[in-house]
């Protein structure tokens, strides 16, 4: 398995993750460690891609929410692909709790406005619509 790890790791984890170990159980272990962390860096760019198409969506609905979330949760998954990247849990963590969080705001305020919302609305769209664009790109991002 090819190792892209950055140069700014701690010296004895970088000789950790890289010097092949006779132990089975640590080698094991490393490879865990490895593929979650690949997994990360994968939905933190996806993220990342979800957060930009997102954007988008400040056509449908005129509403600042729109762009200034997207913008923080872009700016997250890249705290996120760094935490990855140099192996920090904390950024990871940070990451995951502020998006998760987040984005659950979006939907539930997407969905409240839907059924609450005001009905002098400029969009011609129907409301169960614009719900719909709403929560797709969101829940995709909530599901990395």
């Amino acid at each position: 398995q090819k190792l892209y790890l950055p140069t700014s790791l701690d010296p004895e984890l970088f000789d950790t993750l890289t010097r092949p170990i006779e132990d089975e159980r640590c080698e094991e272990l490393r490879g865990v460690v490895l593929r979650k962390r690949n997994l990360v860096i994968g939905g933190c760019v996806l993220q990342m891609f979800m957060s930009l198409f997102s954007s988008a969506l400040y056509a449908v609905r005129e509403t600042m929410l729109v762009p200034i979330g997207n913008g923080f949760i872009f700016v997250m998954a890249i705290a996120g692909l760094q935490g990855a990247a140099s192996l920090r849990p904390a950024l990871i963590l940070l990451h995951g709790v502020l998006t998760a969080g987040l984005l659950i705001a979006f939907i539930l305020y997407s969905t409240l406005e839907t059924v609450f919302g005001r009905v002098d609305s400029p969009t011609t769209l129907p409301d169960g619509v614009i719900l719909l664009l709403f929560c797709i790109p969101y829940g995709v991002d909530f599901s990395v």
